[in-house]
């Protein structure tokens, strides 16, 4: 059996600090690798090699963040930084399109310090937002606020009729804006700039919508 068949590799719990740098050539064919529970700070340059990849599992390392060539990664659905120290995602993450879970802690990311946030209320970003960077992260966050009416500080002037979501690269709806009634006062909804293929059912929930563009 030649190892480059290999379509599941699990070197978990080990005190593994660095990948060998031919690991994103050498495996074309895996789609599940889990690397979770070592001590690696930093993942080979070539990593995005892999571009079968479909269930990466990282969780427990010290990475700070992932390398530009993880855009190649297609194919990736389930992403899992947990317990790690990643600060900022690369740009090139962008293409992740299918990620649909993504796992991390995002006390981490540096842009969000400036912001609070009820993660208990609001809940995680959506992947798509993730990877847009994490400058981005924190002006969605505001947008829900405002227009939720729950802005700390002097800005907060109640709730607005119009929340403003263009611009986020958005692959699906947010689930925030249908969780705990917060926005059934949206009389305007702006989605403008985005990569929605629909809306889905769910947005009846807005009741008051008038306006969608």
């Amino acid at each position: 059996l030649a190892l480059s068949s290999l379509t599941f590799l699990n070197i978990s719990r080990n005190q593994l600090k660095k990948l060998p740098e031919a690991i994103g050539t050498s495996y074309p064919f895996l789609e599940v690798f889990d690397a979770s529970e070592n001590l690696m700070t930093v993942l080979p340059r070539n990593f995005g090699g892999m571009t079968s990849l479909i269930d990466l599992l990282l969780s427990k390392n010290m990475l700070e963040t992932l390398p530009p060539s993880i855009s190649q990664c297609t194919r990736l659905t389930h992403l899992d930084l947990t317990d790690n120290q990643v600060s900022y995602l690369p740009k090139e993450a962008h293409t992740l399109t299918r990620l649909s879970a993504l796992d991390m802690q995002f006390r981490f990311l540096t842009d969000l310090q400036t912001l609070t946030v009820n993660w208990n209320m609001w809940g995680k970003p959506p992947p798509d937002v993730v990877l847009q960077g994490g400058k981005v992260i924190p002006r969605f966050y505001k947008e829900l606020m405002t227009a939720a009416g729950m802005l700390e500080g002097k800005f907060n002037t109640g709730p607005k009729s119009t929340l403003n979501l263009s611009n986020f690269g958005l692959l699906h709806m947010p689930e925030q804006i249908y969780e705990k009634g917060f926005f059934t006062h949206l009389s305007n909804l702006n989605l403008e700039n985005n990569k929605l293929s629909e809306l889905g059912s769910e947005i009846s929930r807005l009741t008051s919508l008038q306006t969608v563009k």
